[in-house]
């Protein structure tokens, strides 16, 4: 039974049911049988375990999704959170929580900055030059860097139910490719961005554009970083930064850095 054609029963001791979603168990086209997938939200009860019961209930067919493009946007409100993703841009052009923006428009724009040849950086403490982004792929691009055969939009709704919808988009610059997802939750506030690059320039940088309307972000100490370092320099900013983390060019994870540009527009670096 794949579980494309399955829907998600889960329930929780002593027989309280939780909203639950099947999804595509890998990334990519091809259905497996012998894993499953499923998406949940609940709270955890404090030092204890935790059990969840889950079932598959099979379908004749699989649902539709219900959140479709309106003109030139994909929008998901509820009663706490407004995410707006922009088809023509694939980018976020809105996330509003409790009526309050917390962006400025065209979020999370993959940026190639200019680099060098030294892996440690040793006479370089910014990286600012912007030598151009990532841009939405046409329909046709798109689809075969999908790999797929119908001809579909490059940016599009892969998942949606009753937790959380998907918004797939995919990006190119030159001889490189970007797949990018947005979670958007049906409860609560939190959104998960996952980027997977496929990365084949030489000597640059790749970036993540964040401009916010926050009040000037704060540095690794939990102070504001110092007057040089927000003009453009690295600096570590972790009390209003997600989780993630980068790949430099000997293949080590770590915590990516970032800089700040004009003290709002937050640029986090992803891979150099």
């Amino acid at each position: 039974m794949r579980s494309g054609k399955s829907s998600s029963r889960l329930t929780r001791l002593p027989g309280r049911q939780t909203a639950a979603k099947p999804e595509r168990e890998e990334f990519g086209n091809l259905s497996l049988d012998w894993r499953k997938r499923a998406v949940f939200v609940a709270d955890l009860e404090p030092s204890q375990m935790n059990r969840f019961d889950c079932r598959l209930e099979k379908l004749d067919k699989r649902a539709a999704p219900q959140l479709k493009p309106v003109g030139d946007s994909i929008t998901l409100k509820t009663a706490d959170l407004e995410v707006s993703v922009n088809t023509r841009t694939g980018l976020i052009d809105t996330y509003r929580v409790g009526g309050v923006d917390y962006i400025t428009g065209r979020a999370f724009e993959p940026l190639v900055i200019k680099d060098n040849e030294d892996p440690w950086g040793m006479t370089s403490h910014s990286f600012r030059d912007v030598e151009g982004s990532f841009k939405l792929m046409s329909a046709e691009d798109g689809t075969k860097f999908s790999g797929v055969k119908a001809v579909i939009p490059s940016v599009r709704v892969i998942e949606d139910g009753a937790v959380r919808a998907v918004i797939e988009a995919v990006f190119e610059y030159g001889r490189s490719a970007i797949c990018q997802r947005y979670m958007l939750p049906k409860h609560g506030t939190e959104i998960e961005v996952h980027t997977r690059v496929h990365w084949n320039e030489k000597d640059r940088m790749l970036k993540l554009s964040i401009p916010t309307t926050a009040s000037p972000l704060q540095g690794g100490r939990g102070g504001l970083p110092r007057p040089n370092r927000l003009r453009g320099a690295r600096t570590a900013l972790q009390r209003r930064r997600g989780r993630g983390a980068e790949v430099d060019r000997r293949g080590n994870r770590r915590r990516p850095r970032a800089d700040l540009h004009q003290r709002r527009h937050l640029r986090l670096r992803l891979l150099r």
